[in-house]
Formats: structure tokens, sequence, C-alpha cells
């Protein structure tokens, strides 16, 4: 099988300057606040030397309660967009097409793309978009990863038949599952949704207790069957259809319209980028359980997989350092187009004012307020432009790839 680096390397250069464009856009996403801030980079105010982008914490009281640009300094360098994205201009408002100046103490400062009725700038609002269109894309399809993943791993490699535990084992392992997503899900809904209004560590934290509660009631499940077949109770050995289990449940999931699934989330849920990310994430992970569980099944029957089994080596080792590298491809074809059809989803939700809060800008949000004035076209083309652009890339990549892996 090709490596990922051969297959690019021999791809057209369609899918280079794809490449290239993801990589650009990656990078004016992580230097979204250098690129478009109302703050200098440098200043020298009455003879002391600051830096307001990286450091705000040692700044005289009238920078930070001032317009920064009505201050007068000894010197200055300001960003290449000198707005942030949430920077009001009055004197712009309504609407103002490209190239509209703000002149202050002489000085002019272009929207190079127009503002919005409020006179917010729109490039800046595009710069900022940029970082959570990808912040977007890539947390919610890593968490649709991690769990298409394992559950792809432990129906392809394990399958229906590699697993026998005892039928008092099963039966209250069965009758734990609602118990312990109750106690451990429904029970502390509160304390989660709590815990992502505030930062992702806190909600990191309270979702670890979660599992952690719920793996503790079906571990004390799983225990208990032992002992009771111990005991002589339902002492006979069933095989695990673990393939069959996962399968199914997929098969359900996948058939209900995953847009109007995050429509719904979104709408119920309080609206934060970290509840876009969740919803999003816990809606996608069925291709990736998909194509994870075809390839484990090619795999696990291969000579070397066949080998390190017969010398011993624990099941987990084998997983992860010799069965999951060789399943990686298809995985990241499935990551690169579902990254594409996340951007689009969060696109939607903030074109139609759901699941993202009112403050924060988003080539969705943008686009939203094109439907205000039919005759600012540059609130619809600019916004529009960068969500094909990363769209058409990332989708081309996936092609790509898919087609090479053939």
């Amino acid at each position: 099988m090709k490596s990922l680096t051969q297959q690019f390397l021999q791809q057209k250069r369609t899918t280079k300057v794809a490449v290239g464009l993801i990589g650009f856009l990656f990078l004016i996403a992580v230097f979204a606040n250098f690129i478009a801030n109302e703050k200098p980079f440098y200043c020298s105010y009455h003879g002391n030397t600051y830096f307001p982008v990286f450091n705000t914490s040692n700044l005289p009281k009238e920078l930070t309660t001032s317009d920064w640009k009505k201050m007068r300094y000894d010197a200055v360098i300001w960003s290449p967009i000198a707005f942030s994205a949430n920077t009001i201009d009055f004197q712009n408002s309504q609407y103002q097409p490209p190239l509209s100046a703000l002149e202050i103490n002489g000085k002019k400062w272009h929207h190079w793309l127009g503002t919005s009725a409020l006179g917010e700038d729109v490039s800046a609002g595009i710069i900022h978009g940029t970082r959570q269109a990808f912040v977007i894309g890539l947390l919610s399809m890593l968490i649709a990863l991690l769990i298409g993943g394992f559950l792809g791993i432990v129906s392809g490699y394990f399958g229906d038949d590699a697993i026998a535990i005892s039928k008092a084992e099963m039966l209250l392992i069965l009758l734990a599952i609602i118990p312990s997503w109750f106690y451990g899900f429904v029970v502390r809904s509160f304390a989660l949704q709590d815990a992502a209004t505030i930062s992702w560590a806190a909600f990191a934290t309270q979702f670890f207790f979660s599992v952690l509660i719920a793996v503790c009631i079906l571990t004390t499940a799983y225990f208990l069957g032992r002992f009771l077949s111990q005991q002589g109770i339902l002492t006979s050995k069933t095989k695990l259809p673990l393939d069959i289990i996962i399968s199914r449940f997929t098969e359900i999931f996948s058939s209900l319209p995953r847009l109007l699934l995050i429509f719904f989330f979104a709408a119920i849920a309080h609206p934060s980028i970290t509840n876009v990310i969740l919803i999003i994430g816990l809606t996608s992970w069925t291709e990736f359980t998909r194509f994870t569980r075809a390839e484990m099944l090619k795999i696990r029957s291969q000579a070397y997989i066949e080998s390190v089994n017969s010398l011993g080596i624990p099941v987990w080792r084998i997983i992860i350092f010799h069965a999951l590298p060789n399943a990686m491809p298809p995985i990241i074809i499935a990551l690169a187009f579902g990254i594409s059809g996340a951007i689009l989803a969060e696109s939607t939700l903030s074109f139609l004012g759901i699941g993202v809060p009112a403050n924060t800008v988003t080539w969705g949000s943008l686009l939203a307020h094109s439907r205000e004035s039919i005759s600012s076209w540059w609130m619809a083309v600019f916004p529009g432009i960068f969500i094909f652009i990363t769209i058409m890339s990332f989708n081309l990549i996936g092609d790509s790839l898919s087609k090479g892996k053939r």
C-alpha cells in the first residue's frame, strides 16, 4: 500500500494547490490575532515600550480605557488590519462598501472588504472566522475520530467470536448500561453544561468524572457477574457479538438525518463554541466507525498479525503498534471529508443564528448579515468565497487520497 506521502507526490497540481490553500488558511487561523487587531503590535508611549497584542497586563490605564487609534504615541506599529472582529466603527456603519476609510488625527484606516450594519470590519471578521472554522472543524472531527475509531477497532478486530464471557457477566453488564449512562451523564448534565461555558479544561474534567462513574458502574456489574458465575449461577460461556451490536447501532444512528440532529441539539443547547464542537463531533462518528471496521477486518487476518499473536504480545499492543498504523490511510481520508462537513455545518448554524454566541464572528454569521441588505454584496461574496475555497480544498484532498488508495 502506498504511503500518504507517495500518494500526495503523485497527485495533480490542483490537489497540491488545495493543500497549499489549506496550509495558508491554517496560518491565518493561527495568527489571526496578529493579522487583525485594533491594538498595535508595538508602541512607545511616554518613553515606555509596550507590545499590546502580546501583553496587556502592564499597560497604563489610559491606553486600556481609550480608543487605541485616538492615542498619540511616540512610535507605533499596527497590525495589517487595524480592527478586531467586534470593533465597531460608527463613522462607517450601515454597510459601507470595500475600501471605506476611518480618519482619526489625520490618519486613515481602510476597511478593505467593507463593513457591516454596525460598522464591523468584514476583513477582520473573515480572519477571525477562519480561526473559528478550523477550531470547530478540527476539534469536532477529533471527537468523532476517537468515538468512531474506538468502535470500529472493537467491531472489526474482535468481531463476534473473539470474546467469550459468562451469561451472568453479560446479563449484569446489559442491566448496568442504563444506570451507568443515567448516573454518569444524565444526573451530571447540568455540571457538564456549566463546565462547557467556563472552559475546555473544566469541561474535560467534568466529562472525565462522568466517564469514570459510568466505567465504575459497568466494572462493578462485571465483577458481580463473575462472582455469580463462580458460585455456579449462569456459568455457561457465550460469545459476545460485538461486531453485530456495534454495526446495528451504527446503522441505526446513521439512518437519522445528521443535519437535523445538529440543528435540534444546537437549538436547545446553551450557545457556545464548545457546545457546537461537541454536537458536531458526537453526531459525525459513524463514517469513522465504518472505515476503521473495514480496515480492521482485513488487517486481523494478515500473516503478520497472526505472527505477533503467536508471540503472546498483549492485544492492545498489537492493535496500537501493528494494526492501527496500517488502517490510518482511509481514516485520514474520512477525516478530510469530515472537516469539510463540520465547517459547512458550523457555517449553516451561524447563518441560521443558532449554536454560536451572538458576539462570536464566523463566516456563517457574516453571511447572515447579507440577508438584511441585498445590495451589500460584499457581506455575501467574501465570506462565501472563503467557505467555498476551504470546503473545496478539503474535498479535493480527500478525493485525491481516496483515488491514490485505490
